[in-house]
């Protein structure tokens, strides 16, 4: 086939992705695609296996088998390597590798066991999300739903001691020259270091489900992985500028009257309405001014698309309200220490000013005096999204919800 024809196959299954797995979408627009227009054959002793794709975390290569399959299977393939990514599976299996050096065990043993377990792990969660693949006999149905890729890894070993080299997750995976279908991020390339490299694609990774998340298109499964992105060394305010994009994007629709700039394959964009952006900041003592700072230059650095940014400075009541248009106009803002927190009777005097288009962003403790009450009033709220930002305790009612390591 010539090269129209896989460009045409990659950009047919990108628009699959968009409609219907957002976040992977969001994902691979992040990350570069090459394909490859030659087959790929791994060795080993007598087994022998035809690669169709494979990453290093931050670049999927695509082989010709690749484009031998029918659109469902070079979806499905996609999905698969993107889950590698998404599951940080490289470093994973670095780990592992690394980690039998010291046994003795031979480096080509292990890249197939290691892969038999992140490949198990993988279809497994394909079938979590509704995609039907067949599952490996060699694991039972519980063993894929209770142990980690490592487990896995572990039961798959057996004898064959011999040196092992731990791959090299900087250099390429594939010594072939390719046709690069998508560019990804340009700072996920030039990272020279494993460490940097995982830390960025964490970052890359949890985006692209925020995203996903404020789109409302968002899995059980998705929002597993996300919770357990949360938990890492993410910094929030990363978190939270893309968030707030994010449900800034809402307020766009598709049109195929107006092309897309980066795709004649996908249409345009139409801005429907200018949300507002409603801050409310606990000013209670728990969040210090330089955190404020920091939480307010993010939300100004993403609401370039907004119809402004009003900020709500409360305690056990409305304290303040203004209208932010750079960072100059936090001037004055003060902090006070401890004392008692409520929120009911602030959000109630907001619940009906705040329209369905607009973005609503608590920053707190989350310690209220009235939890209940204000919980109920936060659900109230029709904003199009509705994310906190906290220190100790979260809220029911919010859509997104970013914790701020105060322990830093």
């Amino acid at each position: 086939m010539s090269m129209t024809d896989v460009r045409e196959a990659f950009n047919e299954a990108l628009l699959i992705l968009l409609r219907r797995f957002i976040s992977f979408y969001f994902l691979i627009k992040s990350l570069r695609v090459v394909y490859i227009d030659k087959d790929k054959i791994y060795t080993f002793g007598g087994i022998r296996l035809r690669i169709v794709a494979e990453t290093d975390g931050r670049t999927i290569y695509l082989y010709r088998e690749w484009l031998n399959q029918d659109e469902r299977n070079r979806i499905l393939t996609l999905i698969h390597e993107l889950l590698h990514v998404m599951l940080l599976h490289p470093f994973r299996k670095m780990e592992m590798v690394k980690e039998k050096v010291v046994k003795g065990y031979r480096r080509e043993l292990l890249e197939i066991l290691a892969n038999m377990a992140i490949d198990a792990k993988v279809n497994f969660y394909m079938t979590k999300l509704g995609i039907k693949v067949d599952l490996p006999n060699y694991f039972s149905k519980h063993e894929l739903e209770k142990l980690s890729a490592e487990d896995l890894f572990e039961k798959l070993i057996e004898h064959n001691p011999k040196e092992i080299i731990p791959p090299d997750l900087l250099k390429p995976t594939s010594d072939f020259d390719g046709i690069v279908l998508n560019e990804g991020k340009e700072d996920l390339m030039t990272v020279d270091t494993v460490d940097d490299l995982r830390d960025k694609l964490e970052k890359i990774v949890a985006e692209s489900l925020i995203a996903a998340k404020t789109a409302g298109k968002l899995s059980g499964f998705e929002e597993w992985i996300l919770n357990q992105l949360l938990k890492s060394r993410i910094h929030w305010t990363i978190l939270l500028r893309r968030t707030v994009a994010g449900s800034l994007a809402k307020n766009y629709v598709q049109t195929w009257t107006k092309l897309n700039r980066k795709s004649q394959y996908f249409p345009g964009y139409k801005k429907i309405t200018k949300p507002l952006i409603w801050c409310f900041v606990d000013v209670s003592g728990s969040i210090t001014y330089e955190e404020f700072r920091q939480f307010m230059s993010e939300i100004l650095k993403a609401s370039k698309e907004s119809g402004g940014v009003i900020l709500v400075l409360w305690d056990t009541e409305v304290k303040d309200e203004r209208k932010i248009r750079r960072l100059n106009d936090l001037v004055g803002v003060r902090f006070k220490h401890g004392g008692g927190t409520t929120f009911a009777p602030v959000i109630a005097k907001y619940v009906r000013r705040i329209k369905p288009h607009d973005v609503m962003i608590c920053l707190t403790d989350g310690m209220w005096f009235d939890f209940d009450n204000a919980s109920k009033l936060v659900k109230q709220v029709r904003a199009t999204s509705k994310i906190l930002v906290y220190t100790y305790k979260d809220v029911p009612g919010f859509d997104v919800k970013i914790k701020l390591d105060v322990s830093k």
